[in-house]
């Protein structure tokens, strides 16, 4: 491993894959954001497909978590397993408010770099306090995103998400779920919420996850939830 920029100062770009039964799901989704971020933080490391699924290939597990990292001088692969377990999709998740605000004018919230420091400490806060993610608000008071998932709500079967603009990364599965559902993009304060009947987060490796409680707002249900997240398992088991 090189010195670089990204080790002193976080000027690189990272992706979380899934490797299901040896297939990385949603690959060339991914490779396309890493690229876009490479682009805007000036990094010409390529990066191929192929390369990927060369080292899935290599690894004795058939299921996995994939990590990429790159920067000016580094290409790093690295694998661990997935966290999340059933008994968390039975029950769902709770989830902490973050004193913390998201700044929406920051390009940076945008794309998926290695300057992840808030994401990771509000994140191991919240852990600690027995949660199992932290919800970050933006300077306008507006409901962004979680440490390291795009979050939704459901109300009378209509589903609404925060806005890209709001500051928030543009996830694969957000991507996945906007396109599957009718989705309505929209401002969403924490009195909005309030409201709401469901709310699930998203992102690569956990799928699509329930949300009990954020906050002091518990939801009344997590069936709905339940079924999007079975129906996208299936969606990548074939």
């Amino acid at each position: 491993m090189q010195l670089d920029e990204g080790f002193y100062f976080g000027l690189g770009a990272f992706e979380t894959l899934c490797v299901h039964q040896k297939k990385i799901v949603f690959l060339e989704e991914h490779l396309k954001r890493l690229r876009k971020t490479l682009l805007f933080l000036g990094i010409k490391q390529p990066l191929t497909s192929q390369e990927l699924m060369d080292y899935v290939s290599k690894q004795d597990k058939e299921s996995f978590v994939l990590k990429v990292a790159i920067s000016a001088e580094n290409k790093l692969f690295s694998i661990r397993d997935n966290p999340y377990t059933k008994e968390m999709y039975e029950t769902g998740f709770d989830i902490k408010l973050s004193d913390n605000r998201r700044n929406a004018y920051s390009p940076f919230v945008y794309h998926k770099t290695l300057n992840y420091g808030d994401n990771i400490m509000e994140n191991r806060l919240a852990k600690k306090e027995g949660y199992q993610e932290v919800l970050f608000l933006n300077t306008e008071g507006l409901v962004s995103e979680c440490s390291t998932a795009n979050i939704f709500f459901v109300k009378n079967k209509q589903i609404y998400t925060p806005k890209i603009e709001n500051g928030l990364l543009p996830g694969i599965l957000r991507e996945y779920v906007l396109k599957a559902y009718s989705v309505i993009e929209k401002d969403l304060s924490l009195s909005d919420i309030e409201h709401m009947e469901e709310a699930f987060v998203t992102n690569s490796v956990l799928g699509i996850m329930p949300v009990c409680r954020i906050g002091q707002t518990k939801f009344p249900s997590i069936k709905e939830s339940q079924k999007m997240a079975e129906k996208y398992v299936e969606s990548i088991s074939y």
